[in-house]
């Protein structure tokens, strides 16, 4: 990547018709400063997203909307049941990761070889077309710790289980963009799994 190419990932948006523009695709993402704040756009073959990473007035431009698209659609059910019964099915009182892939069309989960105890996980993972990483926490809370933050700088889906008393309890959900991150409610991604 060139000097050009990174001054060319930043709009002003002093009108409507710079966002119909294409991504910069050597960079990948662009930043928007907007009359709301500063928002990231990103695209890729999984996903068109953008959203706030800085709140602030810029008189004189116009508005930002946040947005977030599945473009292959969101994930079926049946995945979502299998996650969490894989989860409630294995040791509950050791973290546990899954991947959703999408491979030949569909979603299908993959589960690499891993080593987890009650508050960490290792695993080695070469897959491609990874669309949502997940990992369990048993006897807490759902949270995105220091260490996910630090981890999860990909363009894809993160989320945490809550495990108690070997049952899932809770599910959160987020975005990155290369290590910014949005909160989602679980029905953007799938049919609301009952947890």
């Amino acid at each position: 990547m060139n000097l050009k190419d990174l001054f060319n990932n930043k709009i002003i948006l002093d009108s409507a018709d710079k966002l119909n523009n294409p991504i910069n695709k050597a960079v990948g993402y662009e930043y928007i400063v907007a009359g709301n704040g500063v928002f990231i756009r990103a695209e890729n073959q999984f996903f068109k997203v953008c959203f706030q990473i800085a709140e602030c007035e810029i008189r004189n431009l116009l508005n930002c909307e946040e947005y977030f698209v599945m473009k292959k659609g969101k994930l079926p059910l049946e995945i979502c049941e299998a996650i969490k019964n894989d989860i409630e099915n294995s040791d509950t009182e050791k973290e546990k990761f899954l991947q959703v892939v999408y491979r030949d069309g569909e979603y299908t989960i993959f589960i690499p070889e891993q080593k987890g105890s009650g508050t960490a996980v290792k695993y080695e993972s070469q897959e491609q077309d990874v669309i949502l990483e997940v990992h369990s926490h048993p006897e807490m809370s759902a949270f995105f710790s220091e260490i996910d933050n630090q981890d999860e700088k990909g363009f894809r889906l993160y989320g945490v289980f809550s495990v108690i008393d070997g049952k899932v309890d809770e599910f959160i959900l987020r975005i990155s963009v290369y290590g910014y991150y949005k909160m989602l409610p679980c029905y953007e991604i799938a049919e609301e799994l009952d947890v």
